[in-house]
C-alpha cells in the first residue's frame, strides 16, 4: 500500500509510496518568514522512474539518473520554501548540496547541477499543478524562474547522457512529476491511498476510496472502484502518540482508532 497525494495545492502537504514514504497535497500549516525546509523528505517520480541525485549530490556532469523504481536516499530530497519569495522551493540533496538549473533554464547539456550549497537564483524552483483532465490527481510541473520547464527525457529511465532538459516552454508528459513525501507527514495535509505495486506513474482505478464520500459502515465502507476526486481524499491527523486518524473529505472519520502508516 501507498498513499498519494490528490490535490493540486502544494504549500507542504505530500503523499507516501513504499515504506516511510508519501505523495503531497495541502499542508494543514503555515511556513514562518524566511528560508525553512518543510519537514520530511520529498521523491519525484517521472513517468519511467524516480529521480536520483548521483552520489547524493555534489556533481556538475553525471548529475541526475531517471530510471530509480523506488526512492531511496539518493532520491530522496529536502524542500527548503521561503514564505518572502512566494511560490518557489530550493530543493536539497541528501548530503546537503542544492539542485540548480544552470542560466536558470533554456539547456539541453548539463542543465541541472548539484555543486551548490547555499540557495542562489538558480536555485530556485515553482511547483506547478497540473492542469487538463488529471488536474485533480497530483503531478507537477518543476518550473525554473525564467520560466522553463524541467523535462525528464524520454519520460525517464535512463541513468546516462542528457537525462535532464530545461528548455521546454510548455508542460507535456515528459513535464510531469509526481511529488511523494517520506518521513514526518505533518497534521492536516490531504492524501490518496493508493494499493498495488509500487512505482506506476497513474493507475488510480485501485486507489482507496470512501463509499459515497464517506458515512458509511460495515465491509463496504472503503471501495477501489470509487474515482469521484473527492471520495478519494483522506486527511490525516496527528495523535497525541505520533500516529494518525484518517478522516473523509466529509469529514467523518475512517476507524475509531488511530492509523499507524509505516
Amino acid at each position: 500500500m501507498r498513499i498519494r497525494i490528490l490535490t493540486t495545492a502544494l504549500m507542504g502537504g505530500f503523499c507516501l509510496i513504499g515504506a516511510g514514504c508519501t505523495t503531497l497535497v495541502t499542508n494543514g500549516g503555515s511556513q514562518s518568514p524566511g528560508k525553512a525546509p518543510l519537514p520530511g523528505q520529498f521523491a519525484f517520480q517521472a513517468k519511467r522512474g524516480f529521480l536520483t541525485a548521483v552520489d547524493g549530490g555534489g556533481r556538475t556532469t553525471d548529475v541526475i539518473h531517471t530510471d530509480a523504481s523506488n526512492p531511496r536516499a539518493w532520491e530522496k530530497f529536502r524542500l527548503w520554501f521561503n514564505a518572502n519569495t512566494g511560490p518557489y522551493y530550493a530543493i536539497q540533496t541528501v548530503n546537503g548540496h542544492f539542485l540548480t538549473a544552470l542560466n536558470n533554464g533554456g539547456q539541453i547539456a548539463n542543465a541541472i547541477q548539484s555543486s551548490s550549497t547555499t540557495i542562489v537564483d538558480e536555485a530556485l524552483f515553482n511547483l506547478v499543478p497540473e492542469a487538463g483532465a488529471r488536474a485533480s490527481f497530483g503531478a507537477y510541473a518543476i518550473q525554473t524562474v525564467r520560466g522553463y520547464f524541467i523535462t525528464a527525457v524520454g519520460g525517464g529511465g535512463k541513468n546516462s547522457g542528457e537525462t535532464i532538459h530545461t528548455d521546454a516552454r510548455t508542460v507535456g508528459s515528459w513535464e510531469e512529476f509526481n511529488l511523494f513525501r517520506c518521513g514526518d507527514l505533518g497534521s492536516g495535509s490531504t492524501y490518496g491511498i493508493e494499493t498495488g505495486a509500487p512505482g506506476a506513474f497513474f493507475n488510480i482505478s485501485n486507489w482507496i476510496a470512501a463509499a459515497g464520500g464517506g458515512h458509511s459502515a460495515g465491509p463496504n465502507a472503503l471501495v477501489t472502484n470509487d474515482l469521484i476526486p473527492s471520495h478519494l481524499t483522506f486527511t490525516l491527523l496527528r495523535q497525541p502518540d505520533g500516529s494518525y486518524a484518517m478522516q473523509t473529505a466529509s469529514g467523518y472519520g475512517v476507524v475509531p482508532r488511530a492509523v499507524e502508516l509505516c
